[in-house]
């Protein structure tokens, strides 16, 4: 990685617009979102294949409304479960809180699993089929590059021959053990849990319990998820005077699962201990190089949002990375990926541990405490409407930006809901179905063309933006009323909406006066 390949082969280097190493879920994901955006890419796996093991199993809205916007989403639904109740129960077996209200703010499952090899398949056959990517497989990557113009690259492919390419960007997406993020020298801090778990996946599982059941019990604590086609997920903490070297072991494993319940005649499928890490690489981004998923945060499994972190970084990137080779908007936009990611993919990381510590403690003591105050609180049904609709369960937010703006009542930043619009003329749709994949400008209550300054119009129509209009006369309106609620107004308001939907700016219609002013400089649009 430290060496760089010579001149005269360089000068026949392929070249691309973004090169992406590593095509696991968010290397697929940002290379299938940028040809999307019909960006030009390079994707390199050292890997020959798609990985076949499940790790990750928990997914979001979030990914959801990405695999939607890929149109992908119903290739994915049969190896989904989706709105699982979730039940802790305390040490004595006892319901300390149970979620299982889902209100579908985003237009899909707020809760559920997959099977990860099938998600990584419908991801990686989508991506071979896009004539503007470049899928190496069995490219390990022997020198990267970076100047002020460009990432000159140098890969070597199974026959063991050495490759030079170029591209105006490069994004990391090659894991926790990142050679990419080693070799730009960036520390990865943070630390291991002590604790380490057994993961067991189960096949033929006849099981019909669809709840995610966390056993909260000291003496050895657990959690089972079921996933689609008689699957399921089982974790136990590895306990002092466990011997770690036969604990995974069929015959350590098979009393476990009969002690919470599990189908006796399940089939191991896998049977592994994990040590669980909060990391975070301490930059995201250095010149023309980024970091995305893995190779840039790990966090415990607590909150299910492992995976989905990774979905939103390739969400965040790859419009901003569009926009950038595109001509559209200045390298600067690029920034805010940092900004924007770090301080989201903390909270959940906070979130994660935080449920760790309080639904997983080991000691009797702290166990006993928290099912008195967990129990004590589930008779109160402010917490109980709370916790069954969705309350535990994180948002989506940007946290920090400088690239959403607004008032009290309509502030900027949120992720719009996506409701099922009621169609003028018969039928339903899905709101990102009128907003398509880019950037949007949707009027509620108004026409977004005739509410705009002529000024904000053209820089809307540089930006390729569409223009949407919801519960005025003619156009699709929303009965759940929650574009209403979200906006927090009960008259005509226009949205300012990014690519991956959430809010640049909101305010009431008026042409009068430009007011996107601020977001072509914010924005860097040329």
């Amino acid at each position: 990685m430290t060496h760089r390949a010579d001149d005269a082969a360089l000068d026949s280097a392929a070249t691309y617009d973004v090169a992406i190493v590593g095509a696991g879920p968010t290397g697929l994901a940002l290379a299938a979102l940028l040809a999307q955006a019909d960006v030009r890419v390079l994707l390199l796996e050292k890997r020959e294949t798609p990985h076949t093991e499940p790790r990750a199993i928990a997914y979001d809205p979030e990914t959801l409304r990405l695999f939607q916007k890929l149109g992908l989403l119903e290739t994915l639904r049969p190896s989904l479960n989706e709105d699982l109740p979730v039940e802790y129960r305390g040490r004595k077996g006892q319901l300390l809180a149970r979620i299982d209200q889902f209100p579908k703010l985003y237009g899909h499952s707020d809760l559920g699993s997959f099977y990860q090899p099938d998600l990584e398949r419908t991801l990686a056959d989508h991506v071979a089929a896009q004539p503007s990517i470049d899928l190496r497989r069995g490219a390990n990557v022997t020198a990267i590059e970076p100047s002020d113009e460009a990432v000159e690259i140098a890969f070597q492919t199974s026959n063991k021959r050495r490759q030079p390419a170029r591209a105006a960007y490069l994004v990391a997406c090659d894991g926790a053990r990142s050679m990419v993020r080693q070799a730009l020298g960036f520390a990865f801090s943070g630390y291991s849990f002590l604790e380490r778990w057994i993961v067991v996946d189960t096949m033929e599982d006849r099981d019909e319990d669809r709840s995610v059941r966390f056993f909260c019990d000291p003496r050895r604590p657990a959690v089972t998820i079921p996933c689609a086609n008689r699957r399921r997920r089982w974790e136990f903490m590895v306990m002092d005077g466990d011997d770690v070297e036969t604990i995974a072991a069929e015959n350590s494993v098979r009393p476990m699962l009969a002690e919470r319940g599990a189908d006796p005649a399940a089939r191991i499928e896998r049977s592994v201990v994990y040590t669980f890490h909060s990391r975070f690489a301490e930059r995201f981004q250095k010149g023309r190089v980024f970091l995305a998923g893995d190779a840039a945060h790990v966090m415990p499994p607590f909150a299910g949002q492992g995976l989905n972190s990774g979905m939103r970084d390739a969400g965040n990137l790859a419009w901003k990375l569009a926009a950038v080779v595109k001509g559209q908007a200045g390298p600067t936009l690029l920034e805010s990926y940092e900004l924007e990611r770090r301080g989201s993919v903390e909270e959940m990381t906070r979130l994660a541990v935080r449920l760790g510590r309080v639904i997983m403690p080991s000691s009797p003591w702290s166990a006993a405490a928290r099912d008195l105050v967990m129990q004590g609180l589930w008779m109160t049904p402010p917490w109980r409407r709370m916790v069954r609709g969705r309350g535990l369960l994180p948002s989506p937010t940007l946290g920090k930006t400088t690239l959403a703006r607004g008032s009290k009542k309509l502030r900027g930043g949120p992720m719009i809901p996506q409701p099922n619009l009621r169609c003028a003329t018969g039928g339903e749709a899905h709101l990102d179905t009128l907003l398509g994949v880019g950037f949007a400008a949707l009027g509620i209550g108004c026409d977004p063309r005739a509410a705009l300054h002529p000024s904000d119009v053209a820089l809307l129509d540089r930006i390729d933006a569409r223009f949407v209009s919801v519960d005025r006369s003619g156009a699709p309106s929303d009965p759940s009323g929650r574009l209403r609620a979200w906006r927090g107004d009960t008259g005509a308001a226009v949205a300012i909406l990014r690519p991956d939907r959430f809010a640049a700016d909101q305010f009431a219609p008026s042409p009068a006066g430009p007011r996107l002013g601020w977001m072509k400089a914010a924005y860097h649009f040329t």
